[in-house]
């Protein structure tokens, strides 16, 4: 092969992983949404089938043999002018997919599927025992994944490089080191003056038909595009991109409680703005696809809270949530701001506020640190999981259902994807400032029911790039500033000295 038909070869076939990878996720949104209970096992297999053809297309000879050819070379005959930047990100993901088994791949996928589903089945009756054997099977597969594919300075590194390449586990260590204090100190300012707020959930039930209603009109005015995608319920609100055109959210209700609904529908819409603004034409390779999962938790942490929970954006949305509550004409807007803003140490990290939020992140990842040193075990979680609820939030669940379990991470065998949601978290205050330098006033645009402007500089700066910058790179080519938790902290401080 010469260097062009490597470079072609290379693209087609990556974007035919990319249409299995599809398939997978097609075939996982109608396991977590409608399948019938009893089609677990063999949608297990079905997904564990697919994604092994899928490694096998990543990882054959001829994938190698095109890799060779294009590594160390010049790219300046090609069409395509993202070719080196495009070779980059395939040489490392052959890197690491190369080094992982058949047989650990197919496994790993088929315990995945099965997990979730004794997970779901976990928190529906809460009794976790169907799904701790399960657990137990994918900590020592990623344990065997995690040396397969070799990391710098321990374990952890390995999985945590597969959600935000490049990062490590002393790298997180640091971050957390470098906000936890200051979180701590802003939640014991301004929990107590929150704490007298009104809580409307006390006064009000929510009709379930009314907030799908609700959260459909929200997010179809942010920007969420409802003809390229659809909005289902699930046990735990997620995400999928199936391809151009096609991004479904889910998200669940609570009768009691209208923030479970749309920040939950908000928070996902972000995530599918995000995929929705990728290149069309350049789907299936590292061009067209989103550049990590900080970066794509940073879209939905921004539209969540930065955008969802801002006064401006409550100003529109407020008169339109009183059409579909009648109990919220007795809550004046100012309550209701206040209220969804308040300040309170919980027990569910998806429920969380702004600020305690982090602290939840913190809990996860040094669980799953010390669970890849091989200081614990399965055993250990719950007895651990409570003493730092305990020692960072001041709160101890009563079950695992409202505790150790209550994420579907564990059971999709994600270990090293949590930190990402305070990576997120960073980056979007980082983005949100740039945005606004350039754009004017944000929140008065909200409160005028204009989103297109924060949307459109969003899809300009981070979408339209896709992979090609990682990280890092692509937050300090939108912000012209290398990254820096210092807009995240200072972006809590002043917001939250106004409730």
């Amino acid at each position: 092969m010469n260097i062009k038909e490597a470079y072609n070869w290379l693209s087609n076939n990556s974007k035919e992983i990319a249409r299995l990878g599809a398939i997978i996720e097609l075939a996982a949104w109608d396991q977590r949404t409608c399948a019938p209970e009893k089609s677990h096992g063999n949608r297990a297999n079905q997904i564990a089938l697919l994604s092994k053809i899928a490694h096998s297309k990543g990882v054959d000879k001829k994938t190698k043999d095109a890799l060779d050819v294009l590594k160390n070379n010049d790219f300046s005959g090609l069409d395509d002018s993202l070719a080196g930047a495009n070779v980059k990100v395939w040489l490392r993901e052959y890197e690491r997919s190369s080094k992982i088994s058949a047989d650990l791949n197919e496994k790993l996928a088929l315990t995945s599927a099965n997990g979730e589903a004794a997970w779901e089945s976990g928190m529906k009756n809460g009794d976790f025992s169907g799904f701790y054997p399960v657990l137990k099977e994918l900590i020592d597969l990623t344990r065997e994944k995690a040396e397969s594919i070799g990391y710098k300075n321990e374990p952890y590194d390995a999985l945590v490089d597969e959600y935000e390449p490049g990062i490590t586990t002393s790298d997180l260590d640091t971050l957390f080191c470098g906000i936890a204090d200051p979180i701590k100190d802003l939640v014991l300012k301004i929990s107590d003056k929150s704490s007298d707020l009104l809580n409307y959930n006390h006064d009000c039930s929510f009709d379930i038909e009314a907030q799908k209603s609700f959260s459909r009109q929200i997010v179809d005015a942010i920007g969420y595009d409802l003809a390229a995608g659809r909005i289902d319920e699930a046990v735990h609100p997620f995400t999928v991109g199936i391809g151009p055109g096609d991004v479904r959210i889910t998200t669940r209700y609570n009768p009691d409680n209208l923030s479970t609904g749309i920040f939950g529908s908000i928070h996902e819409a972000g995530h599918a703005m995000y995929e929705q603004g990728l290149h069309e034409k350049a789907y299936g390779t590292p061009a067209g696809s989103y550049a990590s999962l900080g970066v794509h938790e940073s879209q939905s942490r921004l539209w969540e809270n930065m955008v969802g929970r801002s006064e401006g954006f409550w100003q529109w949305a407020f008169p339109i949530a009183r059409g579909y509550f009648d109990c919220l004409q007795k809550v004046s807007s100012e309550e209701f701001l206040s209220t969804i803003n308040r300040v309170s140490p919980g027990l569910i990290r998806v429920e969380a506020d702004e600020v305690t939020y982090n602290l939840h992140v913190l809990i996860r990842f040094e669980i799953e640190r010390e669970l890849f040193r091989n200081n614990i075990n399965v055993e250990d979680i719950e007895a651990l999981w409570n003493e730092k609820m305990q020692k960072y939030l001041g709160v101890k669940p009563a079950n695992l259902k409202e505790g150790a379990m209550q994420d579907v991470h564990w059971s999709a065998g994600m270990f090293g994807y949590f930190p990402t949601y305070t990576l997120g978290n960073i980056y979007s205050a980082q983005l949100f400032k740039a945005a606004e330098s350039e754009l004017g006033s944000l929140d008065k645009m909200f409160s005028e029911g204009i989103f297109k402007p924060l949307l459109g500089w969003l899809n300009k700066n981070i979408h339209t790039h896709g992979a090609i910058y990682g990280s890092s790179g692509l937050i300090e080519k939108a912000t012209s500033n290398p990254v820096s938790s210092k807009y995240f902290i200072d972006y809590l401080k002043s917001k939250y000295s106004n409730f």
